[in-house]
């Protein structure tokens, strides 16, 4: 049997990243503050913990106190995106989120392992970029694109031109604002989403507790497995 990836992994949210970690090989524990994301988080080879991120070091009842002592080697983090996103920054609500890339930069490095930071490209000042990822660079029918920090070495796929021939930008929004067709073309790019998104596991009409849409919130699991096979291919040239 392969022996897995021992993985912990942040902000885990409904487990889109989750998925893709998995099919890399990992055994992943995910944390969340969200209870409503563990009724999605994938159940073979993870674990969902109810919890929030920047108190996990002090919780030392979670797993009979050995959570954090497990040897995890590697730790990914997908640090709230709001603060950052266009559609917050359009309404004027960017001061009601917090920037949690900093004192999540801050716990990874505390941790002293390999660890990856994700999150959307307007976040970029606050995030060294050592990859961005497009769904196009995967065969998926969306752009979606995602910025990077790694501490550890990564190759730059090529960036796959968009031609317009894509259905969505992101899951959600069609590329071309002229594709308006009401409510029955809502309701069918809605079933075209687990395919331009490859996620099957979460269901398109789940909700956060704050009454966010999760399946919106997850990358792509092509994502996170391309990442986790650079860190392993990275790892095995150390041995």
């Amino acid at each position: 049997m392969m022996e897995r990836i021992l993985t912990l992994e942040l902000f885990c949210g409904g487990g889109g990243a989750t998925a893709g970690m998995i099919e890399a090989g990992c055994e992943v524990w995910g944390v969340d503050i969200d209870p409503a994301c563990g009724k999605y988080y994938p159940k073979q080879f993870a674990h969902f913990i109810c919890d929030d991120v920047f108190k996990l070091a002090s919780r030392i009842e979670l797993d009979g106190g050995r959570f954090l002592d497990r040897r995890f080697l590697l730790a990914w983090a997908s640090p709230k995106c709001q603060r950052f996103s266009r559609m917050t920054r359009i309404r004027g609500e960017a001061d009601d989120h917090p920037n949690q890339i900093p004192a999540t930069r801050a716990l990874l490095q505390q941790l002293g392992i390999p660890y990856i930071i994700e999150n959307v490209p307007e976040a970029r000042d606050f995030m060294r970029v050592d990859v961005e990822l497009c769904g196009l660079m995967f065969g998926l029918d969306l752009y979606k694109h995602r910025i990077f920090e790694c501490s550890f070495p990564v190759v730059q796929p090529p960036h796959v031109k968009h031609d317009g021939q894509q259905e969505f930008s992101v899951v959600g929004r069609l590329v071309s604002t002229k594709r308006n067709g009401g409510a029955a073309l809502y309701q069918k790019m809605k079933q075209a989403w687990p395919k331009a998104m490859g996620i099957t596991h979460i269901n398109v009409n789940a909700s956060t507790s704050d009454g966010h849409n999760m399946f919106s919130q997850a990358i792509p699991p092509a994502y996170s497995k391309y990442l986790v096979q650079q860190f392993i291919a990275w790892r095995n040239s150390k041995i």
